[in-house]
């Protein structure tokens, strides 16, 4: 090799080293501003910072720990909200502290990191949080990620936020749905005959006047089906709540019911109700229930 090219490599080598340092250290600015930004009262920009953060990467999740420790509650949401998106479990054991923070919002964070996480240990924690916390997004967030984990020892109090608010909804019609929801979605997810009881007492109009969570319910026990479609007598309740679902005054609950009804091959015995109901559905005065009933077979 030639002194001229040797000196060529050491200029292309030390060239190549002072790009990295700059790349390096421009990364290491944008992160810090970046960072900054999670504090910002404007909702557009913190958002705008956090998917950014999330382009960059573990490489900014040592920052983001930290900051789960900010005086600043907006900071600890959105820091816990993106370790949760990061999916590395080693940060899990920080993210079940959060579950205790003193602001709704952030501990909302740290239950839906943790389900993201798959963080079962989380469970015992949730549980309470679901049953006692006075905050309904904080609520409303241990159920999803209840729902999530495959939680089967929630099934009681899942339940019971339903028939909790049969009650509070014939009182307050327009309060107390979102919590419910939640619950139903969970409980469609867990999946268990338990699960299943508590979703068909809350299916018909005269038991939950709430319509956003008969539909709720309806698209759960979909759920539901899907995951005991071998219990046959499961099976058979699921699609009779189903059928009857199907005959809401609502288009909305008719739509999920018919959706849920197309999942499940239904037994021998119910395929031919099941076909005329389809069927109905396809003339239905609603356009979004006669395109749902459309996609299925026949």
């Amino acid at each position: 090799m030639s002194r001229r090219t040797l000196v060529y490599i050491v200029i292309i080598g030390i060239v190549a080293a002072v790009i990295y340092w700059l790349n390096y250290q421009h990364r290491i600015r944008q992160t810090s501003e970046l960072m900054t930004l999670l504090a910002s009262q404007d909702h557009k920009e913190g958002m705008e910072a956090m998917r950014k953060l999330k382009a960059h990467g573990v490489g900014v999740q040592e920052r983001l720990t930290d900051s789960l420790t900010s005086q600043v509650a907006r900071v600890r949401w959105r820091s816990a909200v993106l370790l949760g998106e990061l999916n590395d479990p080693s940060v899990a054991e920080l993210l079940m502290q959060r579950l205790d923070d003193p602001e709704p919002q952030v501990q909302a964070a740290a239950a839906q990191a943790v389900g993201q996480l798959r963080v079962k240990s989380a469970i015992p924690r949730l549980t309470t949080m679901l049953s006692s916390d006075r905050e309904v997004v904080v609520r409303i967030a241990a159920a999803r990620t209840l729902g999530l984990l495959g939680a089967e020892e929630a099934v009681a109090p899942l339940a019971a936020i339903l028939t909790e608010q049969q009650i509070a909804a014939k009182e307050q019609p327009q309060d107390n749905w979102q919590l419910p929801v939640a619950a139903a979605h969970a409980l469609g997810s867990i999946g268990t005959p338990e699960a299943t009881t508590a979703l068909i007492g809350a299916v018909q109009p005269d038991h939950q006047p709430d319509e956003r969570v008969r539909q709720a319910v309806a698209y759960a026990l979909g759920d539901a089906a899907l995951q005991l479609q071998h219990d046959e007598t499961q099976l058979s309740n699921i699609i009779q709540a189903l059928l009857m679902a199907g005959k809401d005054d609502q288009a909305n609950v008719r739509i999920a019911a018919i959706h849920s009804l197309l999942l499940v091959p239904a037994p021998s015995s119910q395929q031919q109700t099941v076909a005329q109901l389809i069927e109905q559905a396809r003339s239905d005065p609603h356009y979004w229930v006669r395109q749902v009933a459309q996609a299925g077979p026949g």
